[in-house]
């Protein structure tokens, strides 16, 4: 059974080292800057990063403000650019359709083409009778 003066102990035991550790540490690790990350989301390609940013904070701001609060004068904000190289990979990876394709063969290639085609319904019938 957990008594009053066993709570009290335990409580002053905290508080004592907690104290004891703010005497110890150098100011600089009980000031740890806050730190923030914004990140953005698709279609910022061709977008002036600066101008992003600037915009972020501005409408942090004016949140806090509306809130009654302020934004710490102690924070850190990251904010990586990759809108260009977002853009970049995008346009990369389109590849054409299937019927975007055109065939630069003759008439030979029909019975191939007709053969892969029938191969591809047998396959799922093939794979239910081999189970």
């Amino acid at each position: 059974m957990i008594t009053m003066s066993m709570l009290d102990r335990r409580e002053m035991l905290k508080f004592s080292w907690a104290a004891a550790l703010a005497t110890v540490l150098p100011r600089s690790a009980r000031a740890t800057p806050l730190k923030l990350l914004f990140v953005h989301g698709r279609g910022q390609g061709g977008s002036n990063p600066i101008d992003l940013k600037t915009t972020w904070l501005n409408t942090l701001n004016e949140g806090a403000a509306a809130s009654g609060r302020t934004v710490p004068g102690n924070l850190e904000i990251a904010f990586p650019f990759y809108g260009d190289v977002l853009d970049e990979f995008v346009r990369q990876s389109q590849l054409p359709l299937p019927s975007e394709i055109h065939s630069r063969g003759d008439a030979s290639q029909e019975d191939f083409l007709e053969f892969q085609a029938d191969m591809a319904k047998e396959i799922p019938v093939a794979r239910r009778h081999y189970r």
